[in-house]
């Protein structure tokens, strides 16, 4: 006795097979594709400076400082963000001094929270902080310490980073 394959019933599972092989090449897509980056814990960790400035990590990533000279101006701005370069912190706290050692002196460097560019007015609270100095037109590389800045209520003591490298890692 001879079976008979009726295409009545091939037809569908031909029809469903391929359904199956279209869905699986979207979802997995094709093998020379390039990678995407993904919303992962190293990518969350890469801690690379907004502005391109030198970072200075305060505490165990509590917060980071992001250091940016203007060498036309003489002067240099400090952007306070979370502990991941993700968000600017908003603080109270109205001043910090940096002192940078180099050619065997040291210079202090008083930062103070920077008015509202719009208002003019001094806010409440900011991320940012700016000083100057004549000094700071040349750019030199100097050994950084914050002997004490307290930011949020909280207070870090003696923070010691290399100029203009700063203390950026990844995970």
């Amino acid at each position: 006795m001879k079976t008979k394959l009726c295409t009545t019933t091939v037809q569908p599972l031909f029809t469903t097979i391929l359904a199956t092989l279209a869905t699986l090449a979207i979802v997995t897509g094709c093998g020379d594709s390039q990678p995407t980056a993904s919303a992962d814990h190293d990518d969350d960790h890469m801690h690379a400076p907004p502005h391109g400035g030198t970072p200075v990590q305060l505490g165990d990533e509590v917060y980071h400082l992001e250091l940016v000279t203007d060498t036309a101006e003489g002067k240099m701005l400090a952007y306070l963000y979370d502990g991941h370069f993700h968000d600017p912190v908003l603080v109270a706290e109205t001043n910090f001094v940096l002192e940078a050692r180099r050619n065997g002196t040291t210079e202090s460097l008083s930062f103070s929270r920077l008015p509202d560019p719009a208002t003019g007015q001094l806010p409440q609270a900011s991320a940012l902080f700016g000083t100057r100095a004549d000094w700071l037109r040349t750019n030199p590389p100097f050994e950084g310490t914050l002997p004490l800045i307290t930011l949020g209520g909280r207070a870090f003591t003696n923070v010691v980073f290399p100029y203009p490298k700063g203390t950026i890692h990844s995970h």
